[in-house]
């Protein structure tokens, strides 16, 4: 009986598969039926050609251009960097180009949700921390940030006492107006997130930033502030005292919510893709955009935070993001 080593095919429309164990010269491998045997080693997790692939035509995986062959690349070759060029660059550079011309209503942004709402079977509320501001959390974290780079450390001091989380930043002091604005956006949203309870802010007393700017901002949400600056309050020493105590109390009112149900069309959800190893983007990151299209089609929002690697389906992501 003849052994084939085991291979994946991603995408019928697919010209090359997968390699899911090491694959010998001379060793074949069935995709879709079709016997193809490897003409060099194929280690694990790389491409092998399914049939011949002209110089400068398309490599296609996961149904979508990867890249172009550099070469003539015959039926069985091994598919990598030595004989494929990554165009996304270029491609990149003519869509952005092409977008730009546009009239703002010319592209289709219809929101098309994979799933009907009915047939999820998902519950209607889920249990969260209601805010102040109309949003809700499934955390009820108290936060220390800090406002420049002078107090990190004894933030992270603070933060490893009370086993709360807490920010840190590289510089806010001294930086030009647009990228200090970015910098304050960052210090409000984090206190203003919904998972966030209450914030204690911490900074050294001469920084860049206005610690009363951010806590007012912070503030109007309904959520409680306390600021600390290690000139004012005499030291650092001092300072982490005082900061512990701060994390203490607003940690016993945070314990004194109560959760209540919520309605999950308003929970915002976050995906992270990435590429640990070649299994990722046929496992895990496929399991992260289904949870994602499940919550869409149940009126949910969700943001994702690594779209670096998805190369060709940019019209897909700009759909899902009209939702």
């Amino acid at each position: 009986m003849k052994i084939y080593k085991k291979s994946m095919l991603i995408e019928e429309s697919d010209n090359v598969a997968v390699a899911v164990e090491p694959i010998q010269a001379g060793e074949c491998t069935l995709v879709a039926g079709e016997e193809i045997t490897a003409n060099e080693y194929i280690k694990e997790g790389h491409k092998i050609a399914r049939t011949d692939i002209e110089k400068g035509a398309e490599i296609i995986k996961y149904g979508v251009h990867i890249g172009v062959a550099t070469q003539f690349i015959k039926k069985g070759d091994w598919v990598h960097e030595h004989n494929v060029y990554d165009d996304f660059e270029e491609i990149n550079r003519e869509q952005r180009a092409y977008y730009r011309s546009m009239a703002p209503d010319a592209m289709d942004y219809t929101i098309h949700h994979k799933y009907k709402k009915e047939e999820l079977g998902l519950p209607e509320t889920i249990m969260g921390y209601k805010r102040a501001d109309g949003s809700f959390g499934i955390r009820n974290q108290v936060v220390v940030i800090s406002l420049v780079q002078c107090s990190n450390n004894a933030a992270q001091r603070i933060s490893a006492a009370c086993n709360v989380p807490a920010t840190f930043v590289d510089a806010a002091c001294g930086e030009f107006p647009d990228r200090f604005e970015r910098t304050r956006r960052g210090f409000i949203t984090t206190g203003t997130h919904p998972n966030t309870f209450g914030v204690v802010l911490l900074s050294l007393g001469c920084q860049q930033t206005d610690p009363e700017d951010v806590a007012e901002e912070i503030r109007k949400t309904g959520r409680p502030v306390v600021n600390i600056s290690i000139q004012a309050d005499g030291g650092v020493t001092k300072a982490i005292q005082d900061g512990i105590a701060a994390v203490e109390d607003l940690k016993r009112q945070a314990e004194a919510q109560k959760r209540e149900p919520c309605p999950l069309s308003g929970l915002i959800i976050g995906g992270y893709n990435g590429g640990s190893d070649w299994t990722s983007g046929l496992s895990a990151n496929p399991v992260v955009g289904e949870a994602i299209d499940m919550h869409l089609s149940a009126g949910g929002r969700a943001v994702e935070v690594c779209a670096a690697a998805a190369i060709p389906p940019q019209r897909l992501l700009m759909r899902s993001a009209c939702a």
